[in-house]
């Protein structure tokens, strides 16, 4: 988006203000979107072992209660950049049908192959009305295209008590605005969007959907926090969340690596303790949070 054409998602012609980490922000609703080329939606973002995908860790039951407690219907939930499909299998024992959307190939063998869960590959192989859509920090890497595509098969298959929960970073909250380029989601490579507020509501306006209530997740506050402190000392941006997360290799030499490990293990033990006091002072103080998490009700159409 330049100032010579309207913006993609609210059509404003006010223009954008290039902003932190190579976005641009529009002027209208500030909305980010990257101002490079970012990398496509596939993104292996979970760990590829059957035990720690059966595994219920804190940040997969805060996902689970949330989803229950938006849902109104418990027929068909489809979760979309369901990565290695973890949190389909522990949501699927709640509805009667669960299906992940993914594209990353590596991620759909396994969730197909060794955890044994629905995944498709495109929205269009999704059939009948959906209960309840799940889209836990996926919308960010998805072109602008693909996703009013995407936007649009939705709303062709709402209905009056269909239900979205979509989790975001959000760019304005206090950690976003303290680190700039050293918070923990701003990821110019992988991330295609950074949605204000304005802007993820003027979205799912445009589809039909409305804003029924935010959530908070200590999960990604906490996360955001104390990787974001991290952040501060010298290394590669989110050293610890690759390493411990993706098993991402920085250096090619394995005692290089280990002294890098160490010295972010200690970084960590004194970014942990702050980082959890300043994501409770998060919750308490700020209406935003370091994520948007928002449950958004179809408006239904006559007749459905």
């Amino acid at each position: 988006m330049n100032d010579a054409e309207p913006c993609w998602l609210c059509s404003s012609r006010l223009g954008a203000d290039v902003v932190c980490a190579g976005y641009r922000r529009c002027r209208g609703c500030g909305h980010r979107s990257a101002a490079g080329a970012a990398q496509d939606g596939a993104v292996d973002n979970g760990v590829l072992t059957l035990e720690h995908a059966r595994a219920s860790d804190a940040l997969t039951r805060a996902q689970v209660h949330a989803t229950l407690d938006a849902a109104v219907r418990r027929r068909f939930l489809l979760d979309i950049g369901s990565g290695t499909g973890k949190f389909v299998h522990h949501i699927r024992r709640y509805f009667e049908d669960a299906v992940g959307l993914e594209v990353s190939d590596r991620s759909v063998r396994f969730a197909r192959e060794v955890l044994r869960v629905p995944i498709v590959t495109a929205i269009d192989e999704v059939a009948g009305p959906v209960d309840v859509v799940t889209a836990w920090h996926s919308l960010e890497h998805v072109a602008s295209g693909q996703l009013l595509k995407m936007m649009a098969f939705l709303r062709a298959h709402a209905h009056a008590e269909s239900r979205i929960i979509v989790c975001v970073p959000n760019p304005d909250g206090p950690a976003a605005v303290l680190f700039g380029r050293r918070w923990a989601f701003r990821d110019e490579e992988s991330h295609r969007h950074e949605f204000s507020r304005q802007s993820l509501d003027e979205l799912f306006r445009r589809y039909g959907f409305r804003r029924l209530r935010e959530r908070k997740l200590w999960v990604y506050s906490c996360f955001a926090w104390v990787q974001s402190i991290c952040n501060l000392a010298p290394g590669p941006h989110n050293y610890a969340y690759h390493r411990l997360k993706r098993g991402r290799s920085f250096h090619e030499n394995r005692l290089q690596e280990a002294a890098a490990d160490a010295a972010a293990a200690v970084v960590l033990a004194v970014a942990v303790p702050v980082g959890v006091v300043c994501a409770a002072v998060e919750h308490l103080a700020s209406r935003q949070t370091s994520v948007h998490v928002v449950i958004y009700a179809s408006e239904a159409r006559p007749g459905t």
